[in-house]
């Protein structure tokens, strides 16, 4: 009674830790998911998370934003300062057409300016002019004589000369507001703006008018926006100008914009620089309105925030859940225990990398090229390899050395009648090396090696079923071998001479004492080769310290709880693999030469492994990390060891 009650109170703890476990796997793979939408958000939409700061804040210390027009004009211009809500629209249409939309307000302002012209007038110059005089002078007898002698000077000459002369003048511009949103719809596309300027310039075709890109003109003709615009205006983006009269005959000339669902329309009148004037309105203000980027330079960052919190929190977590999964009586393995640290060291060395890598992407450090994603691609599934090993292996209660392996595929490999030798090699050179050569960083590169062998495996296994059943070794329904004897129970303790706490090393020294008389010849009837089967039986089944030594185990207890002399089986399994060692060695003499014990092996495997994985980190970390910085025309970018020993080769 108490040991149904006992079982009763464990078969509880179990559901409880295992409702625990799937409680935490679940906010876990949550947290995963967000902070990768996360991630791959910010990666896409920046290029600079540091750069868009920087130009935010230069944003709200040189734009006055204008909410209600959507446009963001030069706080050192002072262009738009005079709003004016009563409709005009009326006298603008007099003198040319104007956009199909609801009057929302208009700036008009007065500028002065300086026209420039050549003066033609007379100027002087002075001319070299060479002239003789007549100097008298006498000769030896007194008589008077003239010499002529050369002579230069300087005459004024007049000539026709030009200067340029300033005029100042006056001149008008104006900036009118058209609602457009019961044409537009909200999230229209740089398409529909397109339309609606092809649309006005079909009024426009007895006026001279031409289009331009604003974005582009600002960027080409002025340093300050090419500086810091030149990435985020939208250049495609076409505007419309025609020039016209008003009523006093002066020249106009209108600039109509289409853009946040609404129609600018620029208007300047001057009787001189008409379009230079133009221009230099047009540069003190945009219609990509700086109000809205800002908010989404808000955004992302709040994004980049919370996201770098998440990795914190999920760093933390993993810290924390083994402890929360693990609140059992389960004693774990030391090869166990060893993985699960091991794991939890690479998790947490994986999640660093990722949140370096997105780091260096929002400072400008990295670029955001092929190189950089195939790189991030391989951190990412490294990080999701090992919080999977560490979330699966540490809720697995098994102390088996293959607890990794999943049960689909141990009921493949168990259907596929593999021996014990074939499991070991495929736990230790397929199943290991991808959880833990996978959750290194870099790691997950280790699936070039794992997916070609693991085929190979596959298709010979196949080939081996397909010869067995071919040649009758198998049943139809493929549950039993066939052959004599195989199946039955046997006292392997019995047969060694041994107890059942017996460690491994009496198990190896009563298999050598037992060989030691079959080698020796004194009884053949006694120590002869069918001892020599049931020892070297015994000592397979026995020597499986964990596989068959724990399911024998299981099915020795009943058969001594069962005082029955022609005990059965109860666990088909158990059964199973007993039948497959029978079947190996039925027939065949196999050689003394012992096994190395599966713990022997796990621990040379994860030291080899962890040796390898730290390896991989600090050669990639030299090779492709960029640490060298350069500047080629202007342009700044890092330079890997690994693009030098490129650039070399080629």
């Amino acid at each position: 009674m108490l040991n149904i009650l006992k079982g009763n109170i464990q078969s509880s703890e179990r559901k409880k830790n295992g409702k625990r476990a799937f409680s935490g796997i679940f906010i876990v793979v949550v947290l995963l998911v967000i902070s990768v939408i996360a991630i791959v958000y910010i990666a896409i939409t920046s290029v600079s998370l540091k750069e868009q700061m920087d130009l935010k804040k230069h944003n709200i210390k040189f734009f006055d934003n204008l909410e209600k027009e959507q446009i963001s004009a030069l706080k050192t211009r002072s262009l738009f300062k005079n709003r004016a809500t009563k409709d005009n629209s009326d006298f603008l249409r007099e003198i040319g057409p104007i956009p199909n939309g609801k009057f929302l307000s208009s700036f008009s302002e007065v500028g002065e300016g300086k026209y420039e012209y050549w003066q033609n007038y007379v100027a002087y110059r002075d001319r070299l002019v060479y002239y003789t005089v007549n100097i008298p002078r006498r000769d030896y007898f007194g008589n008077i004589e003239y010499d002529e002698e050369k002579r230069t000077k300087y005459v004024k000459e007049p000539y026709w000369d030009y200067k340029v002369k300033k005029i100042p003048f006056e001149y008008s511009y104006s900036l009118v507001t058209f609602d457009m949103s019961e044409l537009i719809s909200a999230n229209a596309t740089d398409s529909v703006y397109e339309k609606q300027t092809l649309l006005f310039a079909k009024e426009l075709e007895v006026y001279k008018h031409y289009m331009f890109s604003p974005a582009q003109r600002k960027i080409v003709y002025d340093n300050y926006w090419a500086t810091f615009y030149g990435k985020i205006l939208p250049t495609n983006r076409k505007a419309i100008a025609y020039s016209t009269k008003d009523q006093e005959g002066k020249p106009v000339l209108r600039s109509i914009f289409f853009a946040n669902r609404k129609a600018y329309m620029l208007e300047v009148r001057s009787e001189h620089q008409l379009e230079e004037k133009s221009q230099w309105i047009m540069k003190g203000f945009t219609t990509f309105y700086l109000g809205d980027f800002n908010d989404s330079v808000n955004g992302k960052l709040l994004l980049f925030v919370l996201s770098a919190f998440i990795f914190l929190v999920f760093i933390l977590i993993c810290l924390l859940m083994p402890r929360h999964l693990l609140r059992t009586n389960t004693i774990l393995s030391r090869q166990k225990s060893i993985l699960c640290r091991c794991m939890l060291v690479l998790g947490i060395l994986d999640m660093l990398c990722v949140f370096t890598e997105i780091y260096g992407i929002c400072i400008g450090v990295f670029m955001q090229d092929f190189y950089w994603w195939c790189i991030f691609c391989l951190f990412l599934g490294a990080t999701i390899t090992s919080v999977f090993t560490i979330i699966y292996g540490k809720s697995r209660a098994e102390n088996t050395f293959d607890y990794l392996v999943p049960k689909s595929v141990k009921k493949y490999l168990y259907n596929r009648h593999v021996t014990d030798a074939e499991y070991k090699s495929i736990v230790v050179f397929l199943v290991y090396p991808l959880f833990v050569l996978g959750s290194s960083p870099l790691g997950i590169g280790v699936l070039i090696y794992i997916l070609p062998v693991s085929l190979i495996t596959l298709l010979l296994m196949e080939i081996r079923n397909f010869s067995n059943w071919s040649h009758g070794d198998i049943h139809k329904d493929g549950n039993e071998l066939k052959g004599d004897g195989l199946g039955i129970f046997k006292d392997y303790y019995l047969l060694l001479n041994i107890d059942r706490s017996a460690s491994e090393e009496d198990i190896d020294k009563a298999f050598n004492k037992a060989m030691t008389k079959y080698n020796s010849g004194i009884d053949y009837s006694l120590y002869g080769e069918t001892y020599k089967h049931n020892i070297q039986e015994a000592y397979r089944v026995l020597s499986s310290t964990n596989r068959l030594k724990p399911e024998y185990d299981r099915e020795f207890d009943a058969y001594r709880a069962s005082n029955d002399s022609e005990y059965l089986y109860s666990d088909e399994r158990t059964k199973r693999d007993i039948m497959l060692v029978q079947k190996e060695l039925g027939g065949t003499l196999l050689a003394s030469k012992k096994y190395d014990t599966c713990a022997k092996v796990h621990n040379l495997v994860i030291r080899a492994v962890v040796i390898y994985g730290v390896f991989l980190a600090i050669v990639s970390s030299i090779l492709f990390v960029p640490v060298k910085k350069h500047t080629t025309f202007g342009d700044v970018y890092w330079e890997s060891l690994w693009d030098k020993v490129r650039f070399i080769d080629d």
